[in-house]
């Protein structure tokens, strides 16, 4: 069996991330490192790096960092995934069209975090659907609130 003197040493800039985060500092938060590596884009701005900061708590895991990213993109006062989809929803209010594109659900897709985003309203609401959209997203809602 072979033991470690100290934990393994990287210096990448996930890793740092990491460290930056408050998320690096046990053995198992490192598998955050992979997870931060496919968002770098993300990360490549230090204002949205110094808001994320703010957000982050050390137990976070990779699908509610992915929700408070989401949070900072469409400039969400909270991290929890109702008032985020309230804030996508009030983007569509403001366009004054249900037809309308939504400005933070294109910066949340110009970001790599859109199917991160339908994933956790699927699990979140049980909306699923080949082609999601607010509108559909809206009006189901709309709909199974009625109904039930």
């Amino acid at each position: 069996m072979r033991r470690l003197y100290a934990a393994p040493f990287a210096a990448d800039r996930s890793t740092q991330l990491l460290q930056q985060l408050g998320l690096g500092s046990s053995q198992d938060r490192m598998t955050l490192r992979d997870h931060i590596s496919l968002r770098k884009k993300f990360f490549a701005s230090k204002a949205r790096l110094s808001a994320l900061q703010k957000r982050v708590e050390a137990t976070d895991t990779a699908d509610i960092l992915d929700r408070k990213m989401m949070a900072v993109l469409a400039r969400c006062p909270t991290d929890d995934l109702t008032s985020l989809v309230i804030t996508l929803f009030m983007d569509l209010a403001n366009a004054e069209s249900l037809d309308a594109d939504s400005r933070s659900l294109a910066e949340i897709a110009k970001f790599g975090l859109e199917a991160s985003f339908w994933q956790q309203v699927e699990t979140g609401f049980g909306f699923a659907s080949e082609s999601p959209s607010l509108k559909n997203l809206l009006l189901s809602m709309l709909v199974m609130d009625f109904h039930t």
